[in-house]
């Protein structure tokens, strides 16, 4: 079986995207991720708020740092792609998965394909995101990560 690269799985997520819209590309997580705050950020102006930087937060007992990158052009006129990278560390174990997603101003959706894992949620502020993961099991975990000030992400 042929393995796809990245670029081959954006666009699959951007047929995803343009079919479905951003909020039901992931479907099953948005209600208990972001309708407490659903135009919170909306409010502020139509364009989604930049995810580009350094994230951090924590899962369970692992540490979660993300580093994305936001591209500049929309796609159906709805939401900005991005990319990264995530690496989880719980003591000496290390490891590190490669994202992609959607932000809208109301909504930020991600995935891992090759895990299977989703992430739904919103930013709080242009410097609190929260939301829920969801792994391929069904098991859902709730996550609170911060951008970290001055830190610039690797390009993925």
């Amino acid at each position: 079986m042929k393995k796809f690269g990245m670029h081959a799985l954006r666009l699959m997520a951007v047929a995803a995207m343009v079919l479905l819209g951003p909020a039901q590309m992931l479907a099953g997580n948005a209600d208990a991720a972001n309708q407490a705050n659903r135009a919170n950020l909306a409010n502020a102006g139509e364009r989604a708020p930049s995810l580009t930087g350094v994230w951090e937060g924590s899962v369970l007992f692992s540490t979660v740092r993300a580093e994305l990158v936001q591209e500049t052009a929309m796609v159906n006129e709805q939401a900005y792609p991005f990319s990264g990278v995530v690496t989880m560390q719980s003591g000496s174990e290390k490891a590190v998965y490669h994202v992609f997603g959607f932000v809208s101003p109301d909504t930020v959706a991600g995935m891992h394909p090759p895990s299977g894992a989703q992430f739904l949620g919103s930013l709080f502020s242009p410097d609190e995101l929260r939301g829920i993961i969801t792994l391929k099991s069904g098991q859902q975990i709730s996550l609170t990560a911060f951008r970290k000030p001055g830190a610039q992400p690797v390009a993925p």
